[in-house]
């Protein structure tokens, strides 16, 4: 597949929170308010195209060579234990200045970053082509949070029938964000781009 092709793909056929349910905590907790919903993304975002390129070259560079792909999932989740450990060490020291540096530990314990690592591999795509997925379902996650903080904002401040307000609007107006996203599909990517 091109990479126009895996970047139409990942930001919306395959998209992390709307299609594949990864990161929902967040989608849904964090979209209060859009600024702290777009730090969230931001931070999340940052960490995936690098985690994608790191996930495809431990599966290719270490555990295929050594006969133990078996393990990739464990391997993963200590490759994302290992930075909030080192963050906790620092704890101790002034916090960082308010703004995406305040998410980033939230954002490293999201599934939504291990699952790109892990849907990126099992996709079988190159170093480059993982690169690029990473990018475009970072992409993808940054909008749907925004588009979705948005949406959540304006349902906060008009008129919502009691028995909906809160989670189920949130749940209804999510459903009808992933359906649309829906209406993109991979074979349609497919066909248009080859």
């Amino acid at each position: 597949m091109s990479y126009a092709g895996i970047i139409l793909t990942w930001v919306f056929a395959n998209n992390l929170v709307l299609n594949q349910l990864l990161g929902l905590c967040p989608f849904l907790g964090v979209s209060r308010s859009p600024a702290a919903a777009l730090r969230f993304a931001l931070a999340s975002a940052l960490l995936m195209p690098p985690f994608a390129l790191a996930a495809w070259a431990l599966e290719r560079l270490v555990l295929v060579p050594l006969g133990v792909p078996f393990l990739q999932l464990l391997v993963l989740v200590l490759l994302l234990v290992l930075p909030l450990l080192v963050l906790r060490l620092r704890a101790r020291r002034p916090a960082p200045a308010p703004g995406i540096g305040w998410y980033l530990p939230q954002a490293l314990s999201s599934c939504a970053v291990l699952g790109v690592g892990l849907l990126a591999t099992s996709a079988g795509y190159g170093a480059w082509s993982s690169l690029v997925a990473g990018a475009a379902a970072a992409g993808g996650y940054l909008l749907a949070v925004v588009v979705w903080s948005a949406l959540r904002e304006r349902l906060d401040r008009h008129g919502v029938p009691r028995p909906l307000r809160g989670l189920p609007i949130a749940l209804v107006t999510a459903g009808l964000m992933a359906m649309a996203f829906l209406a993109f599909d991979e074979l349609l990517f497919k066909n248009l781009l080859g």
